[in-house]
């Protein structure tokens, strides 16, 4: 019934050479313009270290990162085998850069994106650092409904079910620290959408955005709600986000072979899922769960 995979998956750009601590600056310029390198590395972090380590993103079904320098088209390095991990080297020139990587599925489609900022590159080499990815939220799907609202033996006119937000593979998107951390395309809206049969005060579900990933991989709790809508008819739940961060641009997307493309800002919602009001009272048919 439902297409997302069931244990998290993080990840953790963690540094080479015994460096700590990302998103800081390496040292001062040497020699602007001459020879720098470095080395990048994708690192499947297990869920059961998740909370010790405050991971980041990635995805299970990752099978492919690229890597980029400032605004230049073409990667500064990539990598096919990332499903477990990988090592991504690249060189540039000493100096200031901003750095950014994206992670896509063997279908080309963008699971995550982040992005260093502006960070100062030394001569030489051990230019490592860390890069926050934050999941490209593409699918929604129904879980359980987990009460109703009057309690049974009550007709209810509002039910309450969990909800999953996954990548375009399915997989859960996890992030942390809780509360900073966000999807990749922004703040995910929901609408009740009337299907057929309602009129008089539109149905609701509740909340109406979210802001940020779950740092485990936990389902969103939503209350579907009749609101005083009138008659027989039916329901379905719409969600959308943004059109991505930019932290990798559309043009660098494209400039991947094969090109790799962003999800749809329109959430598919996964598997369709129907709310039925019948003079008030709410069931559930995609679940083929009535709530009376």
């Amino acid at each position: 019934m439902n297409l997302r995979l069931f244990l998290p998956v993080c990840l953790a750009l963690t540094l080479l050479a015994g460096c700590a601590g990302g998103g800081s600056s390496i040292g001062a310029p040497q020699q602007s313009g001459t020879p720098a390198s470095g080395i990048l590395t994708l690192v499947s972090v297990p869920a059961a270290s998740s909370h010790a380590r405050k991971p980041e993103y990635i995805s299970s079904a990752t099978a492919h990162a690229a890597f980029f320098i400032d605004s230049v088209t073409a990667a500064a390095g990539s990598s096919s085998s990332c499903s477990a991990g990988c090592t991504i080297p690249y060189s540039t020139t000493a100096g200031t850069h901003t750095l950014s990587a994206e992670i896509d599925n063997s279908l080309h489609v963008v699971l995550a994106e982040g992005t260093t900022g502006p960070q100062t590159l030394v001569s030489g080499s051990g230019n490592n650092f860390t890069i926050t990815l934050n999941g490209a939220a593409a699918q929604l799907s129904w879980v359980a409904n987990t009460g109703s609202s009057p309690a049974a033996p009550a007709q209810p006119t509002s039910v309450t079910a969990n909800w999953a937000v996954s990548d375009s593979s399915g997989v859960l998107i996890t992030n942390a620290p809780t509360g900073s951390a966000t999807f990749d395309g922004g703040t995910i809206t929901f609408a009740a959408v009337v299907v057929s049969g309602l009129s008089g005060a539109p149905p609701t579900f509740t909340p109406t955005t979210l802001a940020h990933p779950d740092a485990i991989g936990n389902d969103y709790s939503f209350t579907a709600s009749c609101n005083g809508a009138t008659g027989t008819g039916t329901f379905n739940v719409t969600a959308t986000s943004g059109p991505g961060s930019g932290d990798v641009l559309p043009a660098q997307l494209a400039g991947l072979s094969p090109a790799v493309t962003y999800p749809s800002t329109a959430l598919s919602v996964t598997p369709t899922h129907t709310y039925t009001c019948t003079n008030g009272v709410i069931s559930d048919s995609s679940g083929n769960v009535t709530l009376q």
